[in-house]
């Protein structure tokens, strides 16, 4: 269980509505906001990866919220968005989501810091 006292960044939480194309024939994403939520933010262990010839950095973090109606229902379809209101705007893509000791009182996210030139993770 995670103390309310440690949820102390407020985070918005997204989920992908799919995609339009723009009037130049380019795709855009389309994310409706959800709810908007005090959570614990913990980042977690980086990993370097090769793709495509070129090196990539993922950052892992864990998110911990309350278990609601709203965030029992996350998953990698959805995205987490922080803004310190100081400029510093982080985005995150769910890896998975678990209901915390099943107790119906913390939902956990796995999840990587998006970069802004990240394809999509399905």
């Amino acid at each position: 269980m995670t103390r309310p006292g440690l949820r102390n960044r407020r985070v918005g939480l997204f989920r992908d509505t799919g995609t339009t194309q723009g009037i130049y024939g380019d795709h855009i994403e389309d994310w409706t906001l959800l709810t908007s939520r005090w959570a614990q933010l913990q980042d977690g262990v980086g990993s370097e990866k090769f793709a495509d010839e070129s090196e990539r950095a993922k950052q892992a973090a864990i998110i911990n919220l309350p278990y609601d109606e709203t965030t029992k229902g996350l998953g990698p379809a959805d995205r987490v968005r922080y803004d310190d209101g100081a400029g510093l705007v982080v985005e995150y893509d769910i890896q998975s989501a678990s209901d915390v000791g099943g107790l119906h009182e913390t939902v956990r996210l796995v999840c990587l810091i998006r970069s802004p030139e990240a394809t999509r993770i399905p």
